[in-house]
């Protein structure tokens, strides 16, 4: 297996990064002509001067109206500055959506015309399989879009597993064809799909769980406990990236985000780690009024990484009548309120 450069960072660079983002944390002086900044474009300052930044990318439910979609993308990303832009990622299919779509629901024209934006804008992109399918189908699927061209960082095994639907294996979601336990992803489907996929030769992440309170966060404290199990021992060598996706309920609710670094740290080889999606819930909120609340959130999650991670945001692209998430939108003939907002921190971040 021949992983990225981005997985074998010296140690002492993690260590000058490290106390780069605890300097994230500290007050530092603003000149003059800047005093009347706001707090959170103080924060933004900050983010641009870290070193070894991480890469910023969007969820695509990427054959939702795909020929009107990339042309909103297309036109999204014309008016980013390409230093900004080589930092930028696409996850593909992203989100719930990634465990209902099969190769038969993407024409050649869908693949052609998502890497041709790649082609265009030197874009990455991720690939999320779908768990419902067999691993020689996801293989071919991946296959078809590496014919078209695309050029993919990484593979992301299966999408949130350790939501009570598949732990309950409520089958009767599209997305959910059976009960799925910590161990049986660890012992059986990861091996499974690994012995397909590895034919690929590319990275794979794996699944790792945000932490909750009550009932539900002892689910997902199980299902960390085992992943990490696994990835001391049973797949130690193969130094595989982790997912964990991180969602603020509520826009005046507090979150923790040092859980990132502490399940970073249970693992013996320190793992890149990705935040395929992220965002603020909140269905009483307008588009204007989650805006900044969802910029701060995705500041805060940006100072817990570095060089060789990633970070999604929640909603590239939709059309539904009632949204407050996504960054492009027809009703807004394009980027959102809350678009905007992302966009004015990647270019503090990158530019």
């Amino acid at each position: 297996m021949i992983y990225s450069n981005y997985f074998s960072i010296p140690f002492l660079c993690l260590g000058l990064l490290f106390n780069t983002c605890q300097g994230l944390n500290q007050t530092h002086p603003v000149p003059e002509e800047n005093s009347k900044q706001t707090e959170t474009e103080k924060v933004g300052l900050e983010l641009s001067e870290l070193s070894g930044k991480p890469y910023f990318g969007f969820n695509a439910k990427a054959n939702l109206k795909t020929k009107a979609q990339v042309s909103y993308v297309d036109a999204f990303l014309e008016e980013i500055p390409s230093v900004v832009r080589e930092n930028l990622t696409i996850r593909l299919p992203g989100g719930t959506l990634s465990q209902k779509v099969y190769s038969s629901d993407f024409s050649d024209a869908d693949i052609e015309s998502w890497v041709s934006l790649q082609k265009k804008y030197a874009l990455r992109l991720i690939f999320v399989v779908n768990g419902n399918d067999s691993p020689e189908n996801q293989r071919k699927f991946i296959e078809r879009w590496i014919s078209a061209g695309a050029q993919f960082d990484f593979i992301e095994m299966m999408n949130e597993y350790y939501l009570s639907k598949f732990f309950k294996g409520f089958t009767d979601k599209k997305e959910v064809s059976q009960k799925i336990t910590p161990q049986l992803y660890v012992e059986e489907i990861l091996p499974a799909f690994f012995k397909e996929l590895d034919k690929l030769d590319l990275p794979y992440f794996v699944i790792c769980a945000p932490e909750k309170k009550g009932k539900p966060g002892e689910r997902l404290a199980a299902w960390n406990t085992t992943m990490v199990s696994g990835l001391n021992g049973k797949f130690k060598d193969r130094k595989l990236g982790i997912v964990i996706h991180l969602y603020q309920k509520g826009v005046n609710s507090e979150f923790d985000y040092s859980q990132i670094n502490r399940l970073r740290d249970r693992i013996s080889y320190k793992p890149k780690v990705a935040i395929t999606e992220m965002g603020v819930l909140d269905d009483e909120v307008t588009w204007l009024e989650i805006a900044a609340p969802t910029k701060q959130h995705y500041t805060q999650i940006f100072q817990q990484l570095g060089a060789g991670d990633y970070l999604f945001d929640q909603v590239l692209f939709n059309d539904y009548p009632k949204d407050n998430t996504a960054t492009l939108h027809p009703k807004t003939n394009g980027i959102t309120p809350k678009g905007e907002k992302v966009v004015e921190l990647i270019k503090a971040v990158y530019q």
